[in-house]
């Protein structure tokens, strides 16, 4: 999945693109996608190992992995 896409999905997730989404509903499965997407490009980020035009980006040390949390979903 494409970071793109991923940004894409948390826009309709938080409602900001909610005219342009019919189904905004994620199923477990899909948050997971996501959050392991998120995670895996924040530790390659983390890591120094993120390419950019010039090479590598540098590491990061205060770059934490993303927890998923039902709370927003509790509210609806």
């Amino acid at each position: 999945m494409s970071p793109l896409l991923v940004a894409i999905v948390c826009a309709c997730i938080n409602g900001l693109l909610a005219a342009m989404c019919s189904n905004t509903a994620l199923t477990d499965a899909d948050r997971a996608v996501i959050t392991n997407k998120h995670n895996a490009l924040r530790s390659s980020l983390a890591r120094g190992t993120a390419r950019t035009n010039s090479g590598n980006a540098p590491g990061g040390s205060n770059i934490y992995k993303l927890v998923r949390s039902t709370l927003a979903d509790d509210r609806l």
